[in-house]
């Protein structure tokens, strides 16, 4: 089986540990690195405030701070200590080029990952690929995603069960990429338990470097042709976004609610069509056209020829929504109860019609924080 990896510069978990890992039961046929031009990041911020609004994107600026202040040095010092332990796990260090590229996308990358010839690619990137670019291998491109699919797709899924008290989903999908964004076929879940204090970019990590046997063992199914993808039919498929400062405070003071109501009021995440096509993601998948009622159901959801006048609504009720939502503190007596608590946001989502802006792919990320 030959296999290659696709990573970020920078990304040493991934460059060095994960290519040493797929040396140990593969070969190795090489690595495309991404170094991005300064460029990319502009975009996405703007991306992101299309997608979430100048005030939301402020909470994700105060969370960024936040993890600078408080979190990054102590995960830099947990990241050299893990990628010590793969060394010692596997010592050998593939013979195999790199190539670095602006993007996975690029003609660079195409050509390179053509001339490798892999029956499989691991995809650890960022950037949404091209179909002229995931379909090369043999059996596929896959992602490791942080996230349990397709309740968590898009990014930080982690951070996001853990903000809706969902323990038992913490996790990563090994999945096949397709068209849309995390909606190809499931072929593994790897769940870890994540400590209260723990950050979610170890927790991101750790989903895959804790599980490399077992990921191992899949990946080996599938190049064999003898892996059957798991029928993710009837479930929720929901998308999600950076981690907010308002969601991790009331996760660290145990006010985290079930996925549904995060979903609703904390993600705003959207049932997506099953024939969501991966091009609109890379271009405009931010479309508020796109934007769905929060009580809508995936079968529901909302057909590209939607009128204006339907989706203009949808965007005038929302400040009436989040208005009724970030009103709760004030509503709510201390000593009033869970169940009641819930009961406001149901009757809140009878009387006022909640918009939902369609969740992007702002850092169509796997791993970053």
């Amino acid at each position: 089986m030959r296999t290659l990896l696709v990573c970020h510069e920078g990304a040493d978990l991934d460059r060095e540990g994960l290519a040493r890992w797929l040396g140990s039961f593969s070969t190795f046929a090489g690595a495309v690195v991404i170094r991005e031009p300064a460029g990319r990041l502009r975009k996405r911020i703007a991306r992101e405030i299309r997608r979430v609004g100048v005030w939301r994107f402020l909470d994700v600026l105060a969370f960024r701070a936040y993890y600078a202040v408080a979190q990054a040095a102590a995960d830099r010092s947990w990241e050299r200590s893990e990628l010590e332990r793969l060394r010692a796990a596997y010592p050998r260090v593939p013979d195999a080029p790199e190539v670095i590229v602006p993007s996975p996308n690029a003609k660079e990358a195409e050509a390179f990952i053509r001339a490798q010839r892999p029956d499989i690619v691991i995809a650890r990137c960022k950037t949404l690929l091209a179909e002229r670019i995931f379909a090369i291998p043999r059996r596929g491109t896959f992602v490791m995603h942080p996230g349990i699919c397709p309740e968590y797709r898009n990014a930080h899924g982690c951070f996001w069960a853990r903000a809706a008290g969902d323990d038992d989903n913490v996790g990563m999908t090994l999945l096949r990429i397709d068209k849309g964004v995390d909606t190809g076929p499931v072929f593994g879940y790897f769940r870890v338990k994540a400590g209260r204090r723990e950050s979610h970019v170890v927790t991101q990590h750790r989903v895959v470097t804790e599980c490399l046997d077992a990921i191992r063992d899949t990946l080996i199914e599938i190049e064999s042709g003898a892996a059957v993808p798991i029928d993710t039919s009837g479930r929720r498929s929901a998308e999600w976004g950076q981690p907010w400062l308002s969601a991790h405070v009331r996760m660290r003071r145990g006010r985290n609610g079930d996925p549904e109501r995060v979903a609703l009021h904390e993600s705003r995440a959207e049932s997506v069509a099953p024939h969501e096509s991966r091009a609109e993601s890379v271009t405009p998948h931010e479309s508020r056209a796109e934007s769905v009622a929060p009580h809508e159901s995936r079968a529901e959801s909302v057909a590209p020829h939607e009128s204006r006048a339907q989706s203009v609504a949808l965007h005038e009720s929302r400040a009436e929504s989040v208005a009724l939502h970030e009103s709760r503190a004030e509503s709510v007596a201390p000593h009033q109860t869970r169940a009641a608590s819930v009961a406001l946001h149901e009757s809140g989502a009878e009387s006022v019609a909640m918009h939902q802006p369609h969740v992007g792919r702002p850092f169509q990320g796997r791993h970053t924080p």
